[in-house]
């Protein structure tokens, strides 16, 4: 079978296996985005108002705990496929 022919139950778990990656992918932008909202928050404040700053540093360790799960799942998942590509005798170099 050449590498360009592939059954079609591997070209849907293959296709799957892109879902999962794009869809965990599209939620990291959105993670540090308030991730940097939140640290530019929190140098406004601090010039602005020392005393709040203490709210806002909980915001952003808030905001991190948040993400990290996150991450390391995407991470994960991109580990999981990567394995199961060096694994599969179809996808040598």
């Amino acid at each position: 079978m050449s590498k360009l022919q592939v059954d079609i139950k591997d070209r849907m778990e293959l296709l799957t296996h892109l879902e999962t990656i794009l869809r965990d992918e599209e939620c990291l932008p959105e993670s540090t985005d308030t991730i940097m909202a939140d640290v530019e928050a929190i140098r406004n404040r601090a010039n602005e108002d020392p005393e709040e700053i203490s709210l806002f540093k909980a915001s952003l360790r808030s905001a991190l705990v948040h993400s990290k799960p996150m991450l390391k799942d995407t991470m994960r998942g991109c580990d999981d496929l990567i394995e199961g590509f060096a694994g599969s005798p179809e996808y040598t170099n």
